[in-house]
């Protein structure tokens, strides 16, 4: 919401001064963000399940690799919409949109991913609540759905220039996106023993993100350079739903004392 909003705000600058000088601002005002993140890390208390495991892990990154590898590729196949699918609808979406043979305004998108953003922000804590309430589960597989409802229309939208539905469109999509992003991390934590758990949700995540936050936009915009038409990065992003769905369904859920779900 912060990039987003920043950004909508020096476009207003004008695209050149945008593209030679005002870009370099966000980038430069992301250093703050690194001290908050260090400060509330160290803020932050071990668990007392971790601190009774942590002394028997030893060297946690190579007890994770040799026992937990199982559980963290199928970890890393739960995460394409969750991390990936955010680039897809926030990134290529606006490369799409700006492209000239769409012609949708820069200001209008950079618009409409402030305000879902902000809508995203709001109802966060209530997609948590929801995957705590009927299960995390249940809540991830519902979002990826509506997620995969959703991927055609977000972009065939686009087309229409028309301003109250690409807002529309682009804040559903994101309520989706909340859906299979807030209870995730209750998830992938349960899918590990205590023993190398965090190093094993840091491996999951990171690598993860490195390959469907990193290779989905520029495949999709490949795709869409190739065949000249959405539908490719469309049918890339049901795929991402299904992959997810699938192992969604399929990761363990340990528990460290009872049974809470």
């Amino acid at each position: 919401m912060l990039a987003t909003g920043l950004f909508s705000l020096l476009s207003t600058g004008g695209t050149e001064w945008l593209s030679t000088v005002g870009w370099r601002i966000p980038f430069f005002a992301s250093v703050l963000l690194i001290g908050v993140g260090l400060i509330v890390r160290l803020k932050v208390e071990e668990s007392p399940v971790f601190e009774e495991s942590a002394e028997e892990t030893g060297a946690p990154i190579l007890y994770a690799v040799r026992t937990n590898w199982k559980p963290i590729l199928l970890g890393i196949c739960v995460l394409p919409v969750a991390v990936g699918g955010y680039y897809l609808v926030t990134t290529f979406a606006t490369a799409y949109a700006t492209d000239p043979a769409v012609g949708v305004s820069e200001s209008l998108v950079l618009n409409a991913l402030t305000i879902a953003a902000f809508v995203e922000l709001a109802v966060s804590f209530g997609a948590a609540w929801l995957g705590d309430r009927f299960g995390r589960v249940r809540v991830v597989v519902i979002g990826l759905v509506g997620v995969a409802l959703l991927a055609a229309p977000q972009f065939l939208v686009l087309s229409t220039k028309n301003t109250v539905l690409i807002i529309a469109a682009f804040v559903a999509m994101r309520l989706a996106m909340t859906a299979t992003y807030s209870p995730i991390a209750a998830i992938l934590s349960q899918m590990f023993r205590p023993r190398a758990r965090y190093t094993s949700i840091s491996l999951s995540y990171q690598l993860a993100g490195a390959l469907f936050g990193g290779l989905s936009p520029l495949v999709s915009t490949l795709l869409f350079q190739a065949t000249g038409s959405v539908w490719p990065a469309i049918g890339l992003l049901i795929g991402m739903c299904v992959l997810s769905i699938a192992c969604v369904l399929a990761a363990p859920q340990h528990t460290d004392v009872t049974d809470t779900v």
